[in-house]
């Protein structure tokens, strides 16, 4: 600078130096200009981020519907495969425990509602459909037809509207138990255990497999007999086939030729039995008994006395009757009986079944059965006959 200029200088340190000068501070710069007073204090809390859109992604709908379908698909084939298959029961053969396709029908005497198989009707196991067009009630024996047909044109003429068909009971069969005895002997089935098999002989009948569901009674290296609806079995070992055929391949043992129906020393042991009463002592033959949840589960209706037939009171000596003290309040319909005091005497049960002819009678058979539409197997004149059970437990 020139002579005769003179500066006023003032130096000040840096802020925040702790030393304090004379004179007025300068103004700290800042970006905008503005004083330093001005400017907002410093926010030292983090900002919040901006929101992300949340909404989800949308998804493929379609894959997940096929991914569903496939997961369920590929389980349901393990189950049935390794796990449970589940049957529908075609045919009567175990009634009353497991019904097949049937049709319910109501007796119109006594009021009975009853099961008629009707599998030859809906899905008959050979040949054409023969359809079901009659039924006879299994309490009170009364024979009812729904159609007939005339003989000379085959013209078909409805009496009255048969019930519709329903289809038989569902079972869920368990399949690993008994697989290649996985469980020792625990994995074995039991006497008198419903078991659902295929016939080694015909396994299916073209593409539709054929399977069997029935009540096993022998169990293996028994000798079982037949006599007057019971059963009974000879143990392993009391009696020896050693000199009868043997299958070359184990597995074939259930054919015909192998199991020695009706083998002559089976059956002369078996009468040697009946006669010394042998039997009934568990020496050879014994007796196949029941347990008593298994005689409920396969019970047949022989006689209600709740549902009497209306045609024939009055008519018929009902079935049972008061005496020595016991007494009905109807005694042509009697349902309930009281016992007077100071008695002690049973209801007197009639043994006696009567046809319409009037003639004495038994009848063996306690079960619904049906007619086909051939007019030979029809009774000579419809509903002309009528016979009743005998009043005893099966």
């Amino acid at each position: 600078m020139g002579p005769g200029h003179t500066t006023d200088f003032r130096w000040r340190m840096a802020l925040n130096d702790r030393v304090q000068l004379p004179g007025q501070p300068f103004a700290a710069a800042v970006p905008n200009g503005q004083p330093a007073a001005a400017r907002p204090a410093k926010v030292l809390a983090t900002a919040k981020p901006q929101k992300k859109d949340e909404t989800p992604a949308v998804k493929d709908a379609f894959r997940e519907v096929v991914e569903t379908v496939v997961f369920v698909v590929v389980l349901v084939l393990l189950l049935k495969t390794f796990v449970a298959e589940a049957f529908v029961i075609p045919t009567g053969s175990m009634a009353e425990t497991l019904l097949g396709y049937q049709k319910w029908a109501t007796c119109p005497e006594c009021g009975e509602v009853f099961p008629v198989n009707c599998s030859s009707e809906v899905d008959p196991q050979q040949g054409d459909p023969v359809a079901v067009v009659g039924c006879t009630c299994p309490n009170c024996r009364y024979k009812e037809i729904w159609q007939e047909t005339d003989a000379r044109n085959q013209v078909v003429r409805t009496l009255r509207e048969p019930p519709t068909w329903g289809s038989g009971d569902r079972v869920l069969v368990s399949k690993f138990p008994f697989d290649n005895g996985h469980f020792g002997a625990a994995g074995q089935p039991d006497r008198f255990n419903v078991v659902v098999f295929k016939y080694p002989m015909e396994p299916q009948k073209g593409t539709i497999p054929m399977n069997y569901i029935k009540r096993l009674c022998g169990l293996p290296g028994e000798t079982i007999a037949i006599f007057n609806g019971d059963l009974y079995r000879l143990r392993p070992g009391v009696l020896r086939y050693d000199d009868r055929p043997v299958p070359a391949d184990d597995k074939d043992r259930w054919r015909l030729e192998y199991t020695y129906s009706n083998d002559v020393d089976a059956v002369n042991l078996f009468h040697h039995d009946d006669a010394t009463m042998q039997r009934f002592n568990g020496a050879q033959f014994e007796i196949l008994r029941k347990s008593p949840e298994l005689i409920l589960a396969m019970r047949r209706l022989v006689y209600d006395n709740d549902h009497q037939p209306a045609d024939l009171v009055g008519k018929v000596k009902p079935r049972w009757q008061g005496q020595d003290g016991w007494a009905a309040p109807d005694d042509k319909v009697p349902k309930v009986f009281r016992h007077a005091e100071g008695k002690d005497a049973q209801p007197d049960c009639s043994n006696e079944v009567t046809r319409r002819t009037g003639r004495p009678t038994r009848s063996r058979n306690s079960f619904a059965t049906s007619w086909a539409t051939t007019p030979a197997s029809w009774p000579a004149a419809a509903g002309a006959i009528r016979s009743k059970p005998i009043g005893s437990a099966i």
